[in-house]
């Protein structure tokens, strides 16, 4: 999905609440975020039961690094 809209018109509360209820209903979702607050928002909303299926990459961690080949 590509959202286009100006600063403030509710684009990022749009697709959080598209991604919740995605997640609520059993889906998987893929984000990138490149600020890092939509993501951490996106993961107070995994089930207890499914976090082990998360897959957090976060470039800027040093003390966990990812490869990209």
């Amino acid at each position: 999905m590509y959202v286009v809209g100006k600063s403030g018109t509710g684009k990022t509360t749009m697709m959080k609440n598209l991604m919740i209820n995605d997640i609520k209903n059993g889906f998987g979702v893929g984000v990138l975020d490149p600020h890092g607050e939509f993501v951490e928002e996106l993961l107070k909303h995994v089930p207890e039961g499914r976090i082990k299926d998360v897959i957090y990459v976060n470039p800027a961690d040093i003390d966990n690094p990812v490869g990209f080949n």
